[in-house]
């Protein structure tokens, strides 16, 4: 600043005088507010764990680096670390790195002089000066460099002992008592189409001790099996734990103003888009949560639903085109329109139906293709079906594509299902030449 002194702990609104618009603060005079004393004038400790420490973490998958920056890096960082990367070379080629901003803690923005000296909102609310975003990509990048090197260290480090500490001694709130624990209120309806909602509502202990474990189940010859997660990590179950559900926390009676009451009925409810892939078939949903008993201690709770079948989509529009000897095969689902729960059955709204997206070239209600293998059976004008074949989904043609063989030459139609179905719902299309 103009008079020579530094800001040790610190410095925020930062700006310089007499600094016109796309002119560079460099070398003029700039007045910062000193955080050192205004922490202490807030009453707070100088250095200050949310203000003087953070926290930087480094990783690598595969050929992928990380680096991870504790607030929100300016372009012109972010484009420095990666240029640093490239000096750096890894499975003999240049280090390609992944900059993740807004991680671990939030010191404002992060710059890098050029875009510190232009001044403007960003510098003003930055509060390392220039060299500050600088500084802690060059402090990720001694981690990236021990591991290129092979040395991981531990998991966890800290450099220094953590300044946050608690503020204040707090009790914790009490454990309200549920009516009725571990009873169901409102079962699935006996089928649901795919892209319709399946609800179902039970009875839980106090929230506090765990947010309710919701897994869709699908029979399997004689049992209900745990349906794997869609994202295909191991040992993990499509449930609520996502985005593939709702689930409404709805007391009775009402929360309000935090305040503890010794019993209520703690009403879970959970709303299922089945998605428009969704193979036919038996479903449950099975729910662990948690309760007391009667003296207070905790208690595992278990609930299964009654079975529900999983049908075909309500509307389907297929169409399938030949050209030479390949068949395209488009299968679009009408979605439905987003739907909020009723004001007087949950306090706060939540969409409880038609929140599932089938299409990211669509609407919510619009048709969306759905992306997933198919069967048909190729029929010629009598209705007479000539061939079976399979038609995987094509990424490339965004479509399921499958040869016409040679016995179905004369196909006029074909009547196709979704390849995973246990009972096929089929639909009829005339096979147009292109």
């Amino acid at each position: 600043n103009e008079f020579g002194d530094g800001y040790l702990w610190g410095g925020w609104q930062c700006a310089g005088s007499g600094v016109g618009e796309g002119e560079t603060m460099e070398g003029k005079p700039k007045l910062c507010v000193d955080l050192g004393k205004l922490l202490s004038l807030l009453d707070s400790s100088v250095p200050h764990g949310e203000v003087n420490q953070v926290y930087v973490t480094a990783a690598r998958l595969g050929n992928l680096w990380m680096m991870t920056l504790p607030g929100e890096p300016n372009y012109s960082l972010v484009k420095y670390a990666r240029e640093e990367a490239k000096k750096r070379t890894w499975n003999a080629q240049p280090m390609e790195l992944m900059v993740i901003g807004y991680s671990q803690d939030h010191l404002l923005y992060l710059s890098s002089p050029d875009d510190w000296f232009t001044g403007g909102y960003e510098s003003t609310m930055s509060l390392w000066g220039p060299l500050g975003g600088v500084f802690l990509a060059d402090r990720v990048f001694d981690l990236i460099d021990d591991m290129a090197s092979g040395f991981n260290g531990p998991t966890f480090f800290e450099e220094s002992p953590t300044l946050s500490k608690p503020a204040l001694q707090w009790t914790p709130r009490a454990i309200e008592r549920s009516k009725d624990e571990g009873t169901i209120d409102l079962q699935p309806e006996k089928s649901i189409a795919r892209v319709d909602t399946a609800r179902f509502d039970a009875v839980c202990g106090d929230p506090s001790l765990g947010a309710p474990h919701v897994v869709v189940q699908r029979k399997v010859k004689d049992t209900f099996e745990s349906v794997p997660s869609a994202h295909g990590w191991p040992g993990t179950s499509y449930d609520n734990s996502r985005y593939e559900m709702v689930s409404v926390y709805d007391p009775d009676p009402p929360q309000e103003n935090n305040k503890t009451v010794t019993e209520r009925r703690h009403l879970w409810r959970f709303y299922w888009q089945v998605p428009a892939d969704w193979p036919t078939g038996d479903y449950r949903f099975s729910l662990a949560c948690a309760g007391t008993d009667a003296q207070g201690e905790v208690k595992d709770l278990v609930m299964e639903s009654e079975s529900f079948a999983v049908g075909p989509a309500q509307s389907v529009t297929l169409t399938a085109a030949l050209e030479s000897e390949e068949i395209e095969v488009k299968w679009r689902t009408n979605g439905q329109a987003a739907v909020r729960s009723p004001e007087d059955t949950v306090k706060g709204r939540w969409y409880i139906q038609g929140y599932r997206l089938l299409d990211r070239d669509t609407v919510h209600e619009g048709k969306g293709l759905t992306r997933v293998d198919l069967k048909a059976e190729l029929l010629d004008s009598k209705q007479a079906v000539l061939a079976t074949i399979e038609l995987p989904y094509d990424e490339q043609k965004d479509a399921c594509v499958g040869k016409l063989p040679a016995a179905a030459v004369t196909a006029a139609s074909l009547r196709t299902w979704i390849a995973a179905d246990s009972v096929p719902a089929k639909v009829s299309a005339p096979l147009v030449k292109k």
